[in-house]
């Protein structure tokens, strides 16, 4: 059976129809479970699941009284879990594959190894989402802080001068292979979080989430721990959902900056702390360049001077 966990905070129509997509998506309903845990919403949610709940033998509503975060509102949908895998998926998604059962129990049989499985992700409009990456390194910890991505990704014409450079660090390669229709099953570092399937073992042992990152860079945390147990990580195409980009969190203020800032910092602190001052010093360069042309930098720097003082 697969747990499906999906995280709510005020998107109570777009987190309707990811359960809609899910359920029909199923001819058996015994195949899986739907455990929605709410971070205090207060659009209505907590009355209208809590009446879904009472209609849905195999769906389970969760309400808490203040808003956790990502990694441990997951964490809690796990406590109430039963499945053998764990699929881990955002509210603003939509899943497309039927019946994915089989196919679940078929990728992890190829190999004792995999503990997660990451799926083919796109966007509203049918075009593909760059989802898998390399592991974060200064460097593009400097291409993110520029927003060079965002930039690639909207602009064919220089998606098409990076797609032909003769020569390409891997990590825009891995990067631009996220744009290749025919993007074949690989082993990968790690893909969002947006869409993760763990076996249960394997969650288990992880302790799940580290629930001192309250969003962003969970998933690529989670994913470097599972490489240091030693399992790989698999994206397939075979599995295929919409993700509505930054529907659950769509308004870009403070906090989502700040909290941006913090969950990297956490993230290199405990994994890389040889690396840590040497982040500093990007962060500080990027964002004193950029002070008097964007609001963003200028978060970012009043949030470093807040989490070095």
């Amino acid at each position: 059976m697969i747990s499906f966990i999906l995280v709510n905070y005020n998107t109570l129509n777009l987190t309707y129809e990811s359960i809609k997509s899910i359920i029909e998506s199923f001819d058996d309903k015994n195949e899986y479970e739907i455990i929605l845990v709410d971070n205090n919403s207060k659009d209505g949610s907590k009355e209208f699941f809590l009446n879904l709940e009472k209609k849905l033998n195999n769906f389970k509503y969760i309400y808490l009284e203040e808003n956790l975060g990502f990694a441990k509102a997951n964490n809690t949908g796990f406590k109430y879990s039963k499945g053998e895998y764990i699929y881990i998926l955002n509210p603003d998604t939509l899943l497309h594959t039927k019946n994915i059962n089989q196919i679940i129990d078929n990728k992890f049989a190829k190999d004792e190894k995999i503990a997660v499985i990451a799926t083919k992700v796109i966007y509203g409009d049918g075009s593909l989402q760059p989802n898998v990456q390399k592991f974060t390194n200064l460097f593009t910890v400097s291409l993110r802080l520029l927003e060079i991505g965002k930039i690639v990704r909207n602009n064919k014409f220089l998606l098409n001068i990076f797609k032909y450079l003769p020569f390409k660090p891997k990590v825009i390669n891995v990067y631009l292979q996220n744009f290749n229709e025919e993007r074949k099953e690989s082993f990968i570092d790690w893909a969002s979080g947006c869409s993760l399937i763990f076996r249960r073992d394997i969650f288990e042992k992880l302790g799940g989430f580290d629930e001192k990152i309250f969003m962003y860079t969970e998933d690529e945390e989670i994913c470097y721990r599972v490489h240091k147990l030693g399992y790989k990580i698999l994206y397939t195409p075979d599995i295929v959902i919409t993700h509505f980009v930054g529907k659950s969190s769509k308004n870009i203020n403070d906090f989502i900056v700040k909290t941006k800032v913090k969950s990297e910092f956490y993230y290199f602190k405990k994994h890389f702390p040889k690396k840590i001052n040497r982040l500093k010093f990007i962060y500080n360069i990027v964002s004193f360049l950029g002070y008097p042309f964007s609001k963003r930098l200028r978060i970012i720097r009043k949030t470093l001077k807040e989490i070095t003082e």
